[in-house]
């Protein structure tokens, strides 16, 4: 739940941050411990997958970088996604400029077509150009963050 997750990312910057912490909340309970050996960087980057546009916009106005992906979306999802996060790193303010949004795409590689085609058949028209529209949708994305 979006709730424990919460409580989740609390716990895990407090021992990233702090040395004997103790925690008693709704979903984690425990003694003063510390975690060995002790992150060199403080803060730890932390980097927050999402994939709704609430929770991208959440997670950068909160301070966090963020990996998202677009699977087989449109450009309109990858731009959406885009904006988003630009948007909490605006609500965030000066140090919204320093995060950073990874867009992950898989990709498949085969010997020749004929193997592609056969893997992918995911309807009866299989995928449309799948190269044409991973390039489209990185050179939009590009253009989007450009622009701050």
């Amino acid at each position: 739940s979006k709730e424990k997750f919460k409580e989740s990312l609390e716990v895990l910057q407090l021992l990233l941050s702090q040395e004997n912490v103790s925690w008693q909340g709704k979903f984690y309970q425990f003694k003063p411990i510390t975690i060995m050996p002790r992150p060199i960087s403080n803060p730890v980057p932390i980097m927050i997958a999402a994939m709704d546009l609430n929770s991208i916009r959440d997670a950068a106005s909160r301070g966090f970088h963020v990996q998202s992906t677009v699977l087989s979306g449109t450009k309109e999802l990858l731009l959406k996604r885009a904006n988003a996060f630009r948007q909490g790193c605006r609500e965030l303010g000066e140090k919204g400029k320093t995060l950073k949004l990874s867009m992950q795409r898989m990709a498949y590689a085969a010997k020749n077509e004929n193997i592609f085609t056969e893997y992918f058949q995911c309807g009866p028209e299989g995928i449309k150009n799948p190269k044409s529209s991973l390039e489209i949708a990185t050179n939009e994305l590009i253009k989007v963050l450009k622009k701050d």
